[in-house]
C-alpha cells in the first residue's frame, strides 16, 4: 500500500517541491518540539538566570531611569534553529508514510522499463491512499498532470486529494529565514 501518490509538473523547481514536502510532513513535529524547547528555555532563564552563559545575554536600557538590565536571549537564538533543524530532518526518523514519485520510481533511462512503469500507473493509483498535488503555474498546462488527477478522482474522489500550492511553503521558509536573520542581527547590534 502506498500512502501518497505525488503528482507534480516536472518543470516545477525541485527546491520548491522539496520545501513543500518538508512543510507538509515535518512542520507539525518541528512546531511541537520548538514549543517544548521554548518552554524549557523560558523555565531555565526564569529560574536559573545566573547559569545562563554571558554570551547568551544582552544589556538593554530600561528607559525608566536610564538604568541597564541584563536579559537572556537564549530562546531567540535556539528556538528558530530547533524549528529549522527539525523541519529539514524529522522525516529521517519517521518512516510511516510511503510515496510514489514518478521521476524516482519509473526508470527514465530505459525506454522499455519506462513504458512498463507508465502502463502500471493505474495499478499504482489504485494502491495509493491519497494523492498529494504539488501545484504551481506549470501544473495545469501539463496534460499528464491532468490525466493523473482525473484517473485518481475517478477511483477515489476528491476527499482523498490534497493540493499544496508550491509558492506558499517557499514563502513560509523565506519568512522564517528572515526572522532568524533579524534576530541574529538584533542580538549582534545589542551586544555591541
Amino acid at each position: 500500500r502506498i500512502t501518497y501518490f505525488v503528482s507534480h509538473a516536472w518543470k516545477s523547481p525541485r527546491f520548491a517541491k522539496y520545501v513543500a514536502l518538508i512543510f507538509r510532513f515535518n512542520s507539525a513535529v518541528a512546531l511541537a518540539f520548538s514549543g517544548l524547547a521554548l518552554g524549557l528555555l523560558l523555565f531555565f532563564q526564569v529560574f536559573f538566570f545566573e547559569l545562563v552563559p554571558k554570551m547568551f545575554t544582552i544589556i538593554i536600557a530600561t528607559g525608566v531611569d536610564a538604568s541597564k538590565q541584563v536579559i537572556p536571549c537564549l530562546n531567540e537564538l535556539t528556538v528558530p534553529l530547533v524549528f529549522f533543524l527539525l523541519l529539514c530532518t524529522s522525516h529521517l526518523f519517521n518512516r510511516q508514510p510511503s510515496f510514489f514519485l514518478d521521476i524516482c520510481c519509473i526508470p527514465q533511462d530505459d525506454k522499455k522499463k519506462q513504458a512498463v512503469g507508465i502502463t502500471s500507473l493505474g495499478a499504482i493509483l489504485d494502491r495509493s491512499e491519497k494523492m498529494l498535488i504539488l501545484m504551481d503555474e506549470h501544473y495545469w498546462k501539463r496534460l499528464w498532470c491532468v490525466f493523473e488527477i482525473a484517473a485518481f478522482y475517478r477511483r477515489a474522489g476528491p476527499q482523498r486529494m490534497e493540493i499544496v500550492p508550491l509558492h506558499l511553503p517557499v514563502l513560509k521558509l523565506g519568512v522564517i529565514t528572515c526572522y532568524m536573520g533579524m534576530n541574529a542581527i538584533q542580538i549582534a547590534v545589542l551586544k555591541i
